[in-house]
Parts: structure tokens; C-alpha cells; sequence
């Protein structure tokens, strides 16, 4: 119909710092802030064919702001975030790590993240192959084993070469 239209109220306060995710069915939600001193661990999903929103149950993790999600194809896999702000303006990032699979409405805990793919020092790169979680952080790849209970650094993968680096052709046509 190439129009916006005004979605529902979502059963959740308002916030920022949340994650979606697209399940190919509904849009998955969760967590975020209201402010430096309000976190949330609740989400909700919404079902655009329907127009109808949904509570996600509480997830095996605490309230968290600025985390990482992604979609394996079964389960919504959150983790990392901050979970307070510190009054020296840095963020602790919390390693915890949960998946949500929306056939059967139920969250389970799975491995702590560790660092680097869980720190507060820059973002996350994510993304999916066959069921498990891809993360680049900081020139490492890693990813979770098959039951996603351990992260690993994946081997022989080699950092991309930073801009301006000598060894690099020119694009400049020296």
C-alpha cells in the first residue's frame, strides 16, 4: 500500500537501548532503558499480520541496556549489555548470555560471552551460520558451540588490514 500506519500500543514501557530481532513471524523485543538509572528485563513481540502484541516471559538474565541479539532461525540469543552506568562514564558489560525460542515461549540460560565479544569498548558484528551465533568484535570471531553453552575464538581467522596501512594498494591513483 506503500503507507505508514500507527502500530498498537506495545504492552511495555517505552525505552531505548532495546534489541529486535525479525523471527519471520513476529518481531522479537527485549530489554533497554528509561534513563541511567532504569533497566529493563522484560520484551514483547509483535505480530504484524495480526496487529497484536505479546509479553515475552521473564528471560534467565537480568535488566540490561545496549546488549546484543540476534536470530539463529529457532531462538532470539541476547547477551553482553550494561546492566548500570558507573559515575566515572564508563559501562561494565555484563558477560550473561540467554536464548528465547517463540514456538514454545521459553527462555533458557546459555553460556556467558566472554570478552573481547562481550566488552564496552566498541560494537559487535553478528550474524548466523546454520544455527550458531557469528561474533566480530575487535579483529576476533567468535562463536558458540552447538548446544551454545561455551564461546570460542574461531581459529585462523585473520583480522581485515586498517584503512590507511601502508601494505594497502592505493585508491588514490599514485
Amino acid at each position: 500500500a506503500d503507507r505508514w500506519q500507527v502500530l498498537p500500543p506495545a504492552p511495555v514501557a517505552a525505552r531505548i537501548g532495546a534489541t529486535a530481532v525479525w523471527s519471520g513471524r513476529e518481531v522479537l523485543f527485549w530489554g533497554g532503558a528509561a534513563g541511567h538509572d532504569t533497566f529493563f528485563d522484560d520484551g514483547a513481540a509483535y505480530d504484524p499480520a495480526t496487529r497484536r502484541w505479546r509479553i515475552l516471559p521473564p528471560a534467565p538474565i537480568g535488566a540490561r541496556s545496549d546488549h546484543e541479539a540476534v536470530w539463529t532461525g529457532k531462538e532470539m540469543i541476547v547477551w553482553g549489555g550494561i546492566t548500570r552506568c558507573c559515575p566515572i562514564d564508563s559501562e561494565l558489560h555484563d558477560p550473561g548470555a540467554a536464548a528465547y525460542d517463540p514456538a514454545t515461549n521459553q527462555w533458557r540460560r546459555i553460556g556467558d560471552v566472554p570478552g573481547p565479544w562481550s566488552g564496552d569498548d566498541g560494537t559487535a558484528v553478528t550474524l548466523v551460520a546454520g544455527d550458531r551465533p557469528l561474533i566480530w568484535r575487535r579483529g576476533h570471531l567468535g562463536t558458540a558451540d552447538p548446544a551454545l553453552a561455551a564461546w570460542n575464538e574461531v581459529a585462523g581467522v585473520q583480522p581485515p588490514p586498517v584503512p590507511g596501512d601502508p601494505a594497502l594498494p592505493s585508491t588514490t591513483g599514485d
